[in-house]
């Protein structure tokens, strides 16, 4: 199973996930199946997340209508 974690970042933060990942490609060690979307900006992961409450509202309201 593919894990995707959003998460608030920073720069730093950001090289920091890649340098671990780049040390486990240098150890040839199976890297983690993950995705990880980093917003250094809380405005714009709060937009994201309204976007996918009106799609699942949207989604869901379709799936109920008579």
């Amino acid at each position: 199973m593919n894990t995707v974690t959003i998460k608030i970042a920073n720069v730093d933060d950001f090289f920091q996930h890649g340098r671990r990942i780049a040390q486990l490609a240098d150890q040839q060690t199976e890297l983690p199946n993950e995705n990880s979307i980093s917003f250094e900006d809380p405005a714009d992961l709060h937009k994201l997340l309204a976007i996918v409450d009106e799609l699942e509202l949207a989604t869901s309201s379709r799936h109920h209508e008579p």
